[in-house]
């Protein structure tokens, strides 16, 4: 099962996701402009759901992927002890729409 921990730093927000066992998922979701964020896979592999030009995709650790707002995106472990990172990005809102096609 997947567990999350939310956390601030100096006003930057993050949420740490793991996921233990292989299967495991973050439920496809969309985002508003305020909660536009980042993904950094920190450890393991997931494949991505939710999004045509993402579907089936498999990250990797050290991969970042960029959510704009709007988008449904959703991810399933294809590693056991996978972990990513969303880091809170509402200001990247222009420049993640200008990396999908």
């Amino acid at each position: 099962m997947t567990s999350f921990t939310e956390h601030t730093i100096r006003g930057q927000r993050f949420t740490i996701y793991d996921f233990p066992t292989v299967g495991d998922e973050l439920a496809v979701h969309v985002h508003d402009e305020a909660h536009n964020h980042l993904t950094v896979v920190a450890r393991g592999s997931v494949r991505c759901m939710g999004h045509a030009d993402y579907e089936g995709r498999v990250y990797s650790a050290g991969a970042l992927v960029i959510w704009p707002y709007g988008k449904p995106h959703g991810f399933v472990a294809v590693e056991p002890h996978t972990r990513i990172i969303n880091i809170a990005a509402p200001e990247l809102t222009h420049v993640a729409a200008a990396h999908l096609p």
